[in-house]
């Protein structure tokens, strides 16, 4: 239990976690060097078709999850991650079923892919060092994809140009102690500039976790290390088999599947993260609407009550009443809203608002409500377009009577709110800030659907709200 709880303990810490692997693929990599049964390569091409194509069917996933992150967070170095996996995708997967279909090219198709993993350190290198900072002109991802494709394009033509100098693939089992198992000196340079750029991206993305709250920051790290560890056995043992599976390979899968995890992860926290906030504000706003009104009708009992007490006032009694029967319906009204489901009831609702607010402003309300279900955002948004009108009536229209109905005719959704008031020019109506209209037209167009008023000076306000039925 003692090793248990001190890796759990390292495993807090990103420069840790880092350590940790690393120290793990120190000892594989001894193993494997010491221990002459344990080869870096193995003659299973069949294996080493599936490991290359997982690699390059996770960096598919990696480029598309950090394409979407770079929509939201418009950061340069979520761009380039994205570019780098992108690349991988397409020299990894590519160059392979190249190879497959002519075995002639296979060695265009080996060295190909060595460079692009040269490139793709040099990118993950340069992204865990760019400072923190969002793009001025996002990337549209035709600009990626043809970024991608531009870049694979002109490291394949260059291979290309150099296939008569450099050393040859070897397909299918030799021995393993002829000659085609080592590449001569050109590919040396290649896989130390690569480990370098790689030990420079694990100390970036180290660095960037103590200065930013970014988990998957932590995960690039340790897949990162598991990235350098695979070019180090590609450096001891730099195999021209094109189809046989070497250590490297199954080390830059691992890698891959680490950085997939932690997308993944990161992914899942966030929306986490949303489900955590949308729940407070709607704690918040319930919080508002006791606020605004069951508390406020709660205060006045109590006042009133202590004053009725003493007076023994019959009128005073009458008030204590109606305002009892409002702080009913107000928590009726909450009850409404907390048992929301998919499918509700927007009759039931948009009564319960209308009643509290012809309580709250002494109006002569008259309903006309046929039975109406649909569906929970469409029934909150009219339940406030209802309110708000309403409250519009109260404030600016001085009426005495007011009809609320609600109809459905076929796929089209009919509510509307009808006084006596003093009417308006209804042609200015709708202007910025205009009695709240504005905000009514707002919630009834989200909806896809259409804000009418009709009005006259001194004869009264219609104002009918059509949304499809959902």
């Amino acid at each position: 239990m003692s090793v248990l709880h001190a890796v759990r303990v390292a495993m807090q810490s990103t420069s840790r976690r880092v350590e940790l692997v690393a120290a793990v693929l120190v000892g594989f990599t001894g193993l494997v060097i010491a221990v002459p049964p344990v080869r870096f390569a193995y003659p299973l091409p069949g294996l080493a078709l599936f490991m290359s194509t997982l690699m390059g069917v996770s960096a598919v996933v990696l480029s598309w999850l950090f394409w979407r992150r770079y929509q939201r967070s418009q950061r340069d170095s979520d761009a380039v991650l994205a570019l780098a996996f992108g690349m991988s995708a397409l020299l990894e997967v590519g160059m392979l079923w190249v190879r497959e279909i002519d075995g002639d090219l296979a060695t265009i198709a080996l060295w190909s892919r060595l460079f692009c993993r040269l490139v793709i350190a040099a990118l993950m290198c340069a992204a865990a060092w760019m400072p923190h900072r969002t793009t001025e002109r996002p990337v549209s991802v035709i600009v990626l994809t043809a970024s991608c494709l531009a870049m694979s394009s002109a490291v394949v033509l260059w291979i290309w140009s150099r296939q008569d100098v450099l050393p040859p693939a070897v397909l299918g089992a030799v021995a393993l102690d002829t000659d085609a198992i080592v590449v001569r000196s050109q590919g040396a340079p290649w896989r130390i500039a690569g480990i370098i750029f790689l030990v420079g991206a694990v100390v970036g993305f180290v660095r960037q976790t103590r200065l930013r709250d970014d988990a998957l920051l932590g995960w690039l790290a340790v897949g990162t290390t598991v990235l350098v560890f695979g070019r180090v056995h590609d450096f001891f043992y730099p195999a021209a088999f094109s189809d046989w599976l070497t250590t490297g390979d199954v080390l830059r899968v691992v890698g891959q599947i680490v950085f997939v995890i932690g997308a993944v992860q990161t992914i899942v926290l966030a929306w986490k993260e949303r489900v955590v906030s949308a729940a407070l504000e709607e704690r918040r706003r319930l919080a508002r609407e006791l606020h605004d009104g069951l508390a406020q009708e709660v205060a006045y009992l109590h006042a009133q009550s202590r004053l009725a007490a003493r007076t023994k006032d019959e009128e005073k009694l009458k008030q204590l009443a109606t305002a009892a029967e409002r702080a009913l319906r107000e928590t009726r009204l909450a009850i409404i809203e907390l048992n929301q489901d998919e499918r509700s009831h927007l009759d039931e609702l948009v009564e319960a608002l209308a009643q509290v607010s012809a309580d709250r402003h002494d109006l002569d309300l008259e309903l006309r409500l046929d039975p109406v279900e649909c569906d929970e955002r469409t029934t909150k948004e009219l339940g406030r377009v209802a309110q708000e009108a309403l409250a519009n009536v109260a404030n600016h229209a001085a009426a005495s009577h007011v009809i609320v109905q609600l109809r459905r005719f076929g796929d089209t959704i009919h509510l509307s709110v009808t006084d006596d008031g003093a009417g308006f020019e209804a042609d200015h109506s709708l202007g910025p800030g205009k009695f709240g209209l504005t905000s009514m037209r707002e919630r009834v167009e989200a909806l896809g659907g259409t804000l009418l008023v009709m009005s006259t000076p001194g004869a009264g306000t219609t104002v009918v709200a059509e949304v499809p039925a959902t």
